[in-house]
């Protein structure tokens, strides 16, 4: 008679995975994602790569993984340098001072988007502060 052990979660999932893997020949689906179950699987990931913020006025450095993902992080940060600013004078200086135009240097590709300020969100985030809208130019 064979005896009966309990196993804990971390080694029915190494099991699960080595029947998964012997079943599929270490085959994973392209849709998988990083965050997969799957201990030491192949999967199809983006790496971060080297973009440039230019904004007319100055040139950034950054890593991103697209384009307009790169952009729209750059913004959130001058949103939120904003929003964190208590004095109204430094604050009417910095919306004055916010980007319009925003052309995102990559490797191969450079793609520029026009941003629309608005102090107070009348769209989608009603009532918010320093919204901004982006679009592809």
């Amino acid at each position: 008679m064979r005896q009966m052990r309990l196993h804990t979660a971390r080694q029915r999932r190494r099991r699960l995975v080595r029947r998964w893997a012997i079943a599929t020949k270490g085959v994973v689906p392209i849709d998988q994602t990083k965050t997969s179950l799957i201990i030491g699987s192949r999967v199809a990931t983006l790496a971060k790569r080297a973009f440039t913020i230019d904004t007319g006025k100055e040139q950034i450095e950054v890593e991103g993984h697209e384009h307009r993902n790169v952009a729209v992080k750059y913004l959130m940060k001058r949103r939120r340098s904003l929003l964190s600013t208590k004095d109204p004078a430094k604050v009417e200086k910095m919306y004055a001072e916010l980007p319009t135009d925003v052309k995102i240097i990559g490797k191969q590709l450079t793609k520029a988007y026009k941003v629309s300020w608005e102090k107070k969100g009348t769209g989608e985030f009603a009532g918010a502060r320093f919204t901004f809208d982006i679009t592809e130019a």
